[in-house]
């Protein structure tokens, strides 16, 4: 570029290059607030401990946490809970359940300590693989719905498939119908965990003549094993299922019932 004049003095080369790089400088200084801006934080997971739950405002599930520490007592942790004016909300923070039907796999870490053969401990970090499905960590009281007068539809012989309708305990209501169904509640069919080594010979280590009438053995078939009885409350999980599907389920004893 030479030379020009601007109020009749001078500018050289080098004056411009400093001005090419200053430019260059604020450019690239922009260009990393810019990219600061957008960064968005990466995920963390952290190990906790579910202390409570309740439903929000809107209908929704939240979860109360504490996280787990090295120590015995998980002092030190981080948890849900923040000051609320004089108390402490435990649900400020609070965690919401997976969407149900939604499921992944949650890859991470906890402290531990270990012991080596000359009696040496030593701090480590193990590796875990969490899952995590809708209502995986949800539990919720049901009632077991079947039909009056009709009995639950057998899964296998001395195991059956339960109708369950969510409830909950309103103790205003008069005896016995204290457990009340929950507006829109959860609804669906559920297992019996308790029922899962059952056979048409066998249940629950009880030998029986056969299905489907199950009669204890050795009693002339005057007391029968039953499955869980129409009305009873029991509490309901999501079992996750082979192929990444979910299943309800309960555990509750069955009666055996029958006269001399």
């Amino acid at each position: 570029m030479g030379w020009f004049l601007s109020n009749r003095r001078p500018f050289s080369r080098d004056f411009f290059a400093k001005l090419d790089q200053l430019e260059g400088s604020v450019r690239s200084l922009e260009a990393a607030t810019s990219a600061a801006q957008d960064l968005t934080p990466p995920p963390e997971i952290i190990p906790v401990e579910i202390t409570g739950q309740q439903q929000n405002a809107n209908n929704e599930t939240e979860y109360s946490w504490k996280e787990i520490t090295t120590d015995g007592s998980n002092v030190g942790g981080r948890s849900s809970t923040a000051p609320d004016g004089a108390t402490e909300d435990d649900f400020a923070f609070a965690a919401m359940d997976p969407t149900e039907g939604e499921s992944f796999i949650l890859r991470h870490w906890v402290a531990i300590t270990d012991t080596d053969d000359q009696g040496n401990t030593y701090p480590l970090r193990e590796e875990r693989r969490t899952l995590i499905t809708g209502a995986s960590i949800s539990t919720f009281y049901a009632r077991i719905a079947t039909p009056e007068g009709a009995t639950p539809a057998v899964l296998c012989d001395g195991q059956w498939t339960y109708a369950i309708v969510e409830v909950e305990y309103d103790p205003s209501q008069p005896c016995p119908s204290k457990w009340v169904d929950v507006a829109d509640g959860i609804t669906g069919n559920a297992i019996n965990t308790l029922e899962a080594a059952n056979t048409g010979t066998l249940c629950y280590g009880i030998a029986t003549t056969g299905a489907p009438n199950l009669y204890i053995h050795n009693t002339n078939n005057k007391y029968q094993f039953l499955p869980v009885p129409r009305g009873a409350v029991v509490q309901v999980r999501t079992a996750p299922t082979v192929g990444g599907g979910t299943t309800y389920a309960f555990s509750a004893p069955n009666p055996i019932d029958g006269q001399c």
